[in-house]
């Protein structure tokens, strides 16, 4: 009897599930409630709480914009750019990030980002897809690098797509709609007064400065003809589409294969004006027929209610000057990387290697996702070349961003290791090689600059991201002819200029993680009379929660874009000790482990090297060497200058000017003989040597 009663305590009853609610989330909630179980007095018990708490927080930023549809006026919910501001001011965290920036700016103007993009909750592939929907968010450059976290891009609102197809001009109108809300119903232009905890502050700030989205978002948005138009290119007046007489008949254009940067010619914003009032003036004028022409020539299309036929927007708003393409789309979203490695593929099954060597040779290898990855990739990093991706990649490799971002060197080291070791494959893929290679590199600038320390270090990467898309061009026309080029071919040419432009690193990795967070917002809102102002409250008010956790002072894992808050130090905890090659790509060759982690608190955790350990096998092949090492503690005082690998695997820090024997929160950089670096946190005592 007494064993039985034992066993039956040693194996709790099942937990108890909720619909629609997940496991992991549901044990969260049970955590959250238990380390505060004072929260149970003041948790809502009734649908009608909620509701009620919802409304306040949408009585505080509520603001409505008119969109004229075929179906009369539609009133749009949204938060009030100088509302939500203030509603997040009173995160001291995110008052204290925009005081710190009003102060650098000493007195200029900090210029204001909008993105946008169109999501689908649920079922992407369902008949029925009325809750789809466009995200759109702003934020401000001047944050710069904390721009790489969600926490600071503020939400405008959501807005479905059945709503703006009925809308007159599309979403051309919604987009100039936003525009006014920004430019002529805020004070910007004179300052914004905002009252914070730490007391009052003025923000004055440039409205719409960056316009940043990928191709299609962009092209909806300018009334751009895109590939259906003569000039493609938003930015261009002189690039053509692939196939066009026009660079035969006249050296002033070229077509969009050309890889000379200092043959284009940028548009500046009175060019796009003149062509706007150009069609404005011909509309009526010419057969149906002959006006598409002029559209095509142009490279736009006529919209009276479009953002750049409105007049009155003519004096805030840059279409060229904020113009932005996204760069993770142009290489690794569909992009450039993906088109060559399908290319790549079927140039390999030429010389006898196929699909399958690749994977074998992975799979052999050990290449693995790091953990924080597993969740939303696949299982092992040699299922992204199984049978079903041979199969939907003829045209196009199929993968997600961030496996195409972490495929590309892992093809390249087979490449190096398989192929350029036999002569005679080597010597016929030679210009297939030589392109991949370029490809290669320019994915590892794009990192780089991802992760780059300072706005020098930035310009410099620009620099050599710009000379290395130039031989890729090159190297690609030559291996593949024009035949597969793509206009994302010639918008990731100019990358370079808008991080010159901007100062900052842009990309819409962060958007991308902001719209599987307005998913989950949207993803139990069914009724669509209210769903635009339902799906932006939540967002708004759990937003607000994260950012108090993630903006907390915590320890930034060097080369990570991820802060370290006391909510969310577990998860990273779980990226341990990694191999981060070419700076966020994260591989490991290793079956074994380097070392024990252990949690030790929320916000502490151990680090403990093993002994007889083969290092060389085990961070991804290369020979790891004494380096250099970089630490610091939390207030950023360096604690460390060198290390030196011991006899037995294990590694000795070497500190310097470092009174105190302990130190807890260390966040390390170790440098290995070939760019490759391991990040990990320590907690214990000071080494002697």
């Amino acid at each position: 009897m007494a064993l039985a009663q034992v066993k039956r305590k040693s194996s709790p009853e099942p937990m108890p599930s909720v619909a629609g609610l997940s496991d992991s989330a549901f044990c969260k909630l049970v955590k959250w409630i238990r380390d505060q179980p004072e929260v149970l007095d003041e948790l809502p018990t009734h649908r009608l709480q909620m509701y009620r708490a919802n409304a306040k927080v949408l009585n505080a930023i509520r603001h409505e914009i008119t969109l004229k549809t075929k179906n009369g006026d539609f009133a749009w919910v949204v938060a009030h750019p100088e509302k939500i501001l203030a509603f997040f001011c009173s995160v001291p965290p995110f008052a204290a990030l925009l005081r710190d920036t009003i102060r650098a700016a000493r007195g200029d103007a900090l210029r204001i980002v909008l993105e946008y993009d169109e999501v689908t909750p649920g079922n992407v592939l369902a008949p029925d897809t009325r809750r789809k929907f466009w995200a759109v968010y702003w934020s401000v450059l001047e944050f710069r690098e904390k721009l790489s976290m969600t926490s600071v891009w503020m939400p405008f609102g959501v807005l479905r797509s059945g709503v703006v197809k009925t809308v007159l001009g599309k979403f051309s109108h919604v987009f100039a709609q936003m525009v006014r809300c920004f430019a002529h119903e805020c004070r910007f232009d004179v300052g914004v007064p905002i009252d914070c905890p730490s007391g009052p502050m003025l923000l004055r700030a440039v409205p719409v400065a960056i316009n940043l989205g990928d191709a299609d978002a962009l092209k909806q948005g300018l009334d751009i003809k895109g590939s259906a138009g003569m000039l493609p290119c938003g930015i261009c007046r002189n690039c053509c589409k692939k196939g066009s007489r026009l660079p035969a008949a006249n050296e002033y254009f070229v077509d969009i294969c050309c890889a000379d940067v200092a043959l284009f010619d940028a548009r500046s914003n009175k060019d796009v004006y003149d062509c706007a009032d150009q069609l404005s003036s011909l509309y009526g004028t010419l057969t149906k027929g002959k006006f598409e022409d002029a559209e095509k020539m142009r490279g736009l299309n006529f919209n009276a209610d479009g953002v750049l036929f409105a007049n009155d927007l003519r004096d805030t708003f840059e279409p060229a000057s904020s113009f932005t393409y996204d760069p993770m789309h142009c290489y690794v979203s569909n992009g450039v990387a993906n088109v060559e490695l399908a290319l790549l593929m079927k140039s390999l099954k030429t010389a006898n290697v196929t699909w399958q060597h690749l994977r074998d040779y992975v799979k052999d290898a050990g290449f693995k996702w790091p953990s924080g990855l597993q969740n939303t990739t696949t299982s092992a990093l040699h299922e992204c070349f199984n049978e079903a991706r041979e199969t939907g990649s003829k045209k196009i490799f199929k993968s997600s961003a961030s496996e195409t971002l972490m495929v590309v060197p892992v093809v390249r080291y087979f490449l190096s290791a398989v192929v350029e070791t036999n002569r005679g494959c080597a010597h016929a893929l030679r210009l297939e090689l030589l392109s991949f290679g370029g490809l290669a590199d320019c994915i590892a600038l794009l990192v780089d600059a991802k992760h780059a320390k300072s706005q020098p270090e930035l310009l410099e990467i620009a620099g050599r991201l710009a000379e290395a898309n130039e031989n890729h061009q090159k190297a690609f026309m030559a291996a593949y002819g024009s035949k597969w080029c793509r206009p994302k071919h010639h918008f990731r040419m100019h990358v370079p200029q808008q991080v010159v432009r901007n100062g900052v690193w842009l990309d819409c990795w962060t958007l991308e993680r902001n719209n599987r967070f307005y998913k989950a917002c949207a993803l139990h809102c069914f009724k669509l009379q209210s769903f635009e102002s339902a799906v932006l409250v939540r967002a708004v008010r759990a937003q607000c929660r994260y950012m108090a956790d993630v903006l907390e002072p915590g320890v930034k894992l060097l080369g990570s874009t991820t802060q370290v808050g006391p909510l969310t130090f577990a998860k990273q905890a779980r990226y341990g000790p990694q191999v981060f090659g070419h700076g966020d790509v994260v591989m490991s060759c290793a079956r074994e482990k380097f070392a024990v982690v252990e949690m030790c608190s929320t916000d502490m955790l151990v680090v403990r090297p093993l002994v007889a350990m083969d290092v060389t096998a085990t961070y991804a092949r290369c020979e790891l060497k004494a380096g250099n090492c970089e630490a610091w503690s939390c207030s950023r005082t360096e604690v460390a200058t060198c290390w030196r690998l011991a006899a037995d695997g294990s590694f000795v820090i070497l500190y310097s000017g470092c009174k105190k024997r302990t130190y807890s929160c260390i966040a390390y950089r170790l440098q290995a003989a070939c760019r490759y670096s391991i990040y990990y946190r320590i907690v214990g005592q000071c080494v002697d040597t």
